[in-house]
């Protein structure tokens, strides 16, 4: 049974939701096109940019996210926290960059004035409308497709729908329900067979914290006194070519940010990520190789940790599905039915 999205989306609190927005009629978002033998890879680019944008203006969390070739999974945490804690000026700066005024639209160096910014401060409704719409699923959803339908119809010289939709949307109750997800997202181009591992799917957010922790690691040998190894604090780049750790959601919790997960570190996820990868789907197309050495023996990740990981492991990962009992009887009572992955997941792991 399908059930509306007024009927997910809880207002004023912090949730976890799964979006997926795929191209109408089979068009091609990214990738090859063999019939026309178009190239559109460059396209995952324009998906990138504008999640590190839209990353800048929303209250919102980009847990994960995957672009293959004909649609898009996105995991966004709704932080209504933030946006309380926005001043007025910054709620309208923040609106002005997503909406500029009709004279200035496509102009990326310009900057409001006071007068403008004073339209929507001095307006408490328009100023409370543009608030709450930080926040808002269906907004960011909007902003981020439509911006990337324009491009793509301006550049096959073409005109009408490019999504199939607006967007399909699941809401995922506790961490167990966003870990399975975020595994589910991060597989996709393997499950594809367009990739053999996680570290080689690019535009994915597990080949993002890789690389992340890869580039972290190489700064603390060059200059240990200047980096720290915690998520988040690797040094920005230009405002034109963001890192992730601009603008993706730390794995864990730091001092200045919310992290995806409380209970599992990064090392402990790609290894969830590693064993499942290989578990063969009859009705997928690939998988990660059987003959190849673990995910943290790949990335050289010390020895002892990974040791540690395999021993605690399966005791620590059940502890984390026993505590989701409540919220999948909670789950099943509303017509959600997102926790096959749990089950699976148990399946596998015999929990």
């Amino acid at each position: 049974m399908t059930i509306a999205r007024k009927q997910i989306l809880v207002e004023n609190e912090i949730r976890n939701y799964h979006c997926t927005v795929r191209c109408v009629r089979r068009a091609f978002l990214c990738g090859r096109d063999f019939l026309s033998g178009k190239d559109y890879e460059h396209r995952r680019q324009w998906i990138q940019e504008r999640l590190a944008f839209l990353s800048e203006v929303f209250a919102m969390d980009i847990i994960g996210y995957s672009v293959q070739s004909n649609h898009l999974h996105v995991i966004l945490r709704t932080r209504p926290d933030l946006a309380k804690e926005m001043s007025d000026e910054a709620v309208a700066l923040r609106w002005l960059r997503l909406f500029p005024p009709a004279g200035f639209r496509g102009m990326s160096d310009w900057t409001p004035g006071q007068s403008t910014i004073d339209l929507i401060v001095h307006n408490p409704e328009r100023l409370a409308t543009c608030r709450r719409r930080l926040t808002d699923l269906s907004w960011f959803m909007r902003c981020l497709d439509e911006r990337i339908a324009r491009l793509a119809n301006r550049e096959d010289n073409c005109k009408g729908r490019f999504w199939e939709g607006r967007f399909k949307c699941k809401l995922l109750l506790d961490e167990p329900a966003l870990l399975t997800c975020l595994v589910y997202v991060d597989l996709n181009p393997i499950r594809a067979g367009e990739t053999k591992t996680p570290e080689e799917s690019r535009f994915t957010s597990a080949y993002d914290r890789i690389q992340m922790g890869r580039k972290e690691v190489v700064k603390l040998v060059k200059s240990p006194e200047s980096i720290s190894l915690e998520p988040g604090n690797a040094p920005q780049d230009s405002h034109k070519n963001p890192t992730p750790s601009d603008w993706l959601c730390p794995f864990c919790d730091t001092a200045e940010r919310m992290g995806a997960f409380q209970s599992i570190s990064f090392d402990e996820y790609l290894y969830i990520l590693d064993i499942l990868g290989r578990e063969i789907q009859p009705d997928k197309k690939g998988f990660i190789p059987l003959d190849l050495k673990p995910i943290l023996q790949r990335l050289s990740i010390v020895t002892e940790c990974w040791f540690g990981i395999l021993e605690n492991y399966e005791n620590r990962f059940r502890r984390i599905l026993g505590r989701a009992s409540h919220v999948m009887e909670q789950a099943r009572g509303t017509g959600l039915n997102w926790f096959h992955g749990i089950k699976a997941c148990r399946e596998v792991f015999g929990t």
